[in-house]
């Protein structure tokens, strides 16, 4: 594989930037005289210090290990090419992809896609993945997210434009836009692909094998709980059935990257 053109995923690798608010230990506050009390949910809000950085240590999903792994294998990559432990790794986690699709979330796969095959074959070949891995992750969203965890999906985690959050992201999105205005039928049969390629895996027992259940690691919920707040129940059932997510999302997608120019 040639690794060495494998780009750095942008959104994944966020250095520490410096705070003009204090930063105090994991776990604790500041109160208005000047003490420390852990971070327990119960201090009435008018006796906070004003402008702190309450850290709040939420427990990261199995996944999100994998994710943060990933991203650190190609970020180590994108800087030292011959790094072969790097290589290495982005190598094996591409071979196990390629192998076990149905194994990852929605948003590992794009990760993936953006990182390593989207530079590689181009945006035509590529998009049908793409939309085909945000219409599994809007309906998983739609399925089991908070509304919370929901937005946090959308504006934070930017689900749909996730794989393009690369060094070269905008040609990539240029090049597909020019399809969408230049090319009507032709960008729409590339969505539908995606599409279809994505209600089909649902609709093959055992071809999903990743939790579907992985949007519970966004929401204020999980927040709330870290804060001493009421602790978040596992998902037990999906909120929202099948047939209705999958319309919706379909909705979303077409939308999103079939957009109406005004």
């Amino acid at each position: 594989m040639h690794t060495k053109k494998i780009l750095v995923l942008a959104a994944l690798c966020l250095a520490a930037a410096g705070q003009a608010c204090a930063v105090q230990a994991a776990g604790t506050m500041q109160l208005k005289d000047g003490t420390t009390v852990p971070l327990d949910g119960n201090v009435p809000l008018n006796q906070l210090a004003p402008q702190q950085n309450i850290q709040v240590h939420v427990a990261p999903q199995a996944w999100q290990l994998r994710q943060a792994a990933f991203a650190q294998a190609v970020t180590a990559l994108a800087r030292a090419p011959a790094d072969a432990q790097a290589k290495q790794q982005v190598e094996q986690v591409l071979r196990e992809q390629a192998a076990t699709p149905g194994a990852f979330t929605p948003m590992e796969s794009l990760d993936m896609l953006g990182a390593y095959y989207l530079p590689r074959d181009g945006v035509e070949k590529i998009m049908p993945l793409i939309v085909k891995q945000a219409f599994l992750g809007w309906v998983d969203a739609l399925q089991w997210g908070s509304p919370s965890a929901q937005e946090e999906i959308v504006v934070d985690q930017k689900l749909f434009s996730r794989a393009f959050r690369t060094r070269d992201g905008k040609k990539m999105i240029d090049a597909w836009m020019a399809i969408v205005r230049n090319d009507p039928p032709r960008a729409t049969t590339i969505v539908d692909l995606g599409l279809r390629l994505g209600m089909a895996d649902n609709l093959v027992q055992g071809q999903l094998t990743y939790d579907r259940r992985w949007p519970t690691a966004f929401g204020l919920e999980r927040t709330s709980a870290a804060n001493g707040g009421p602790p978040v129940l596992p998902a037990l059932a999906a909120q929202m059935g099948y047939v209705q997510a999958q319309r919706l999302a379909s909705a979303r997608i077409k939308a999103f990257y079939l957009p109406v120019e005004q």
